[in-house]
């Protein structure tokens, strides 16, 4: 994620980000997680431990970072929250 970042190909960083993120929460082919839709934090399978995972907040942050330099605020937002 970080080289496409720094390619500034933000559209593939987005679908990059949709997958790692399609692959954390143990979704199968074709199902994808809307940030829209609700809060990760209420999803069964996400495994999260507070600040001794900073891996996860630092993938979050970087998610947000390419959603808005693509255009998508509302999801940047979303996932902001």
């Amino acid at each position: 994620m970080d080289d496409l970042i720094t390619r500034k190909a933000f559209p593939d960083a987005v679908v990059l980000a949709e997958e790692a993120v399609r692959s954390m929460l143990r979704m199968r082919e074709g199902e994808r997680w809307d940030p829209r839709s609700g809060l990760i934090l209420r999803e069964r399978s996400f495994r999260y431990d507070g600040e001794k995972d900073p891996a996860i907040a630092s993938f979050l942050k970087r998610w947000i970072k390419v959603t808005r330099a693509a255009g998508d605020e509302e999801t940047a937002c979303s996932l902001d929250l």
